[in-house]
């Protein structure tokens, strides 16, 4: 299976974010392809298939499925437009529809990506003392009171264990005065 390695946001031969892309006839099942991006050993290696709507892709990390990867997206979309021209490109995710559209420029590949709905909700009270290392009961208003708001977790789709997780942002600043 042939896999490019495309850095995404680079110029020229220098910098970007480098993703593995695997375009192929049929997705190779989910094992392989966990394989392949741990050989590839990116942080990310997107595998992308054509179907009836467009292209059904997945993403891989070296040791997990994730849910969607922007560099990875563009690199694809990069890709699309070099095998068969310029164009937006319907992707089917796991958990939803978005696309791509990648074009060809003197400069080079360029690509641009409609990025999946995010959902925002407060994080449970053990996910909060789980980051902070804090043992529970906790009250996370009391450890934390200079919160501009209640810690939050931000995820694109509902958490599932082993193929998606959320990601817990929380403000913190300096104690004292």
């Amino acid at each position: 299976m042939h896999v490019q390695r495309i850095a995404a946001f680079s110029q020229g031969a220098s910098g970007g974010n480098p993703a593995g892309v695997v375009l192929c006839d049929a997705l190779p099942p989910a094992d392989r392809m966990l394989a392949i991006a741990a050989e590839v050993g990116y942080s990310e290696t997107v595998f992308a298939a054509p179907n009836a709507d467009g292209w059904r892709v997945r993403y891989f990390a070296p040791e997990i499925e994730v849910p969607f990867c922007g560099h990875a997206t563009i690199a694809l979309g990069a890709a699309l437009a070099l095998a068969h021209g310029d164009g937006t490109f319907t992707l089917q995710l796991n958990d939803t529809r978005i696309t791509v559209t990648g074009w060809r420029k003197e400069s080079g590949l360029m690509a641009a990506l409609q990025s999946p709905r995010t959902r925002s909700a407060q994080a449970p009270e053990a996910l909060v003392a789980a980051a902070l290392g804090l043992s529970l009961p906790i009250s996370t208003r009391a450890c934390l009171p200079r919160l501009p708001r209640p810690a939050r977790s931000i995820s694109s789709s509902p958490w599932r264990a082993g193929r998606s997780w959320p990601l817990c942002t929380m403000t913190l600043s300096k104690g004292g005065g």
